[in-house]
């Protein structure tokens, strides 16, 4: 069985057109591999709920009181803390980041500012570690993770990241540094798109598919990782579906990542006509 067939059949999956292009059926492979703990109907999300706390009416979840409309699963426990720090100018509607602590109370996302509060964030504690793919940083699967207390991710776009790192009073840098290795990370299937200079580059993941891939990194290797692990990407998964279907009702375009190409194609024919002028 193909896995855009099995995505339709899979009872927390929603039927998905024929694949348009080859970053669609990457996309539809991602999810279809994907096991919740809860199974919810795909058409629950396609419309918008009251948010309790703001009533607004919002999908899937509301970015700014960051309360779910949708059923939830259990909440996960991670046997270690993640403190997330998100960059100003990365909105809370457009991150991945945003409702990862509706599903472990382990996460925690804190807008940064120079001048943070740095009282509660517990930065200088044993067994912190920064995931940053610096030069020193250490490949996740030779990371002795017994030692590990907690994870402090960035938020951002990646020309922003800079302006977190070299804050001086987080002291960010002074931290041991883990990456996802070449065998561990693999194509994003985020629907924003990389700025054109990274486009080619491989493994620049969102948030909740990074933490996603360390947590797997940490389990022993003759283990399949926690039974629930998946459950972190569970509104990743349900925004990536509302993408895919959203396009593939419109017959003018294939899918988020051929819309930028066509984009920036354009540009580029812009740019040369100028030149010729």
């Amino acid at each position: 069985m193909d896995a855009a067939a099995d995505f339709a059949e899979a009872p927390t999956r929603a039927p998905v057109p024929v694949a348009k292009c080859e970053a669609v059926q990457t996309a539809v492979r991602f999810l279809s591999a994907l096991r919740f703990s809860i199974d919810v109907s795909f058409e629950e999300f396609l419309g918008k709920g009251l948010c309790p706390g703001c009533s607004k009416w919002v999908r899937l979840y509301c970015s700014q009181c960051v309360r779910s409309v949708v059923p939830l699963p259990e909440p996960l426990h991670l046997g270690l803390r993640v403190l997330i720090l998100r960059h100003p100018k990365e909105p809370p509607g457009k991150s991945s980041a945003t409702p990862l602590p509706l599903l472990s109370e382990d996460v925690r996302v804190v807008e940064w500012r120079p001048g943070l509060d740095l009282e509660n964030l517990e930065l200088s504690k044993p067994g912190t570690w920064l995931v940053y793919p610096s030069e020193e940083a250490v490949d996740a699967q030779s990371v002795p993770w017994e030692d590990v207390q907690r994870l402090v991710l960035v938020d951002s776009r990646w020309k922003h990241a800079r302006a977190v790192l070299e804050d001086a009073e987080l002291n960010l840098r002074g931290l041991p540094a883990m990456k996802l290795g070449a065998e561990s990370s693999r194509h994003s299937c985020f629907w924003r798109s990389a700025t054109e200079k990274l486009a080619d580059v491989q493994g620049l993941l969102s948030t909740a598919e990074c933490l996603h891939c360390l947590l797997r990194a940490r389990e022993p290797r003759d283990q399949d990782g926690p039974q629930r692990l998946d459950d972190l990407l569970f509104f990743f998964a349900m925004r990536l579906r509302l993408v895919i279907q959203e396009y593939s009702d419109d017959p003018g375009r294939c899918c988020p990542w051929c819309t930028e190409a066509e984009r920036r194609k354009r540009v580029h024919q812009g740019n040369v006509r100028k030149l010729e002028k």
